[in-house]
């Protein structure tokens, strides 16, 4: 079982690594095979969540709201607001809540991201749809 130390460490990592857009540090936090489940994206491996991630980001600005140990388990949350900017320029704003779930040697193996996708599903539909040319 990790530490709740070893927790927070992954935690504080992951939160500022998104929050800087730094993927590659990012991914050094999961295993090869972790999954990712998100509302917008669905489930994937997290490298292929991350790239797609990075390339309809131009900005994030995120705010932590909580920190949520499970005692007794290899999981826990973070809970953030989000303002997400996409390479189009439009932007979008909603809470987040991040389920982590990590291994014996404290990387990530599954990820569950929590939010309302009602605004950003469709921001992200019109910018798939203007990359692609229609």
């Amino acid at each position: 079982m990790v530490t709740t130390q070893i927790k927070h460490q992954v935690a504080e990592h992951y939160f500022d690594w998104l929050s800087e857009g730094k993927i590659d540090k990012i991914l050094s936090l999961f295993t090869l095979d972790a999954i990712v489940h998100s509302p917008v994206y669905g489930k994937k491996r997290a490298a292929d969540f991350y790239s797609e991630l990075g390339d309809d980001t131009k900005s994030s600005e995120l705010k932590l709201n909580g920190f949520f140990d499970q005692p007794n388990s290899n999981r826990f949350v973070l809970y953030f607001n989000y303002k997400w900017t996409l390479t189009n320029g439009k932007t979008t704003v909603f809470d987040v809540v991040d389920v982590f779930e990590l291994n014996e040697e404290g990387k990530i193996i599954k990820l569950n991201i929590i939010y309302n996708a009602s605004e950003s599903t469709p921001l992200i539909n019109e910018l798939n749809a203007t990359e692609n040319g229609n």
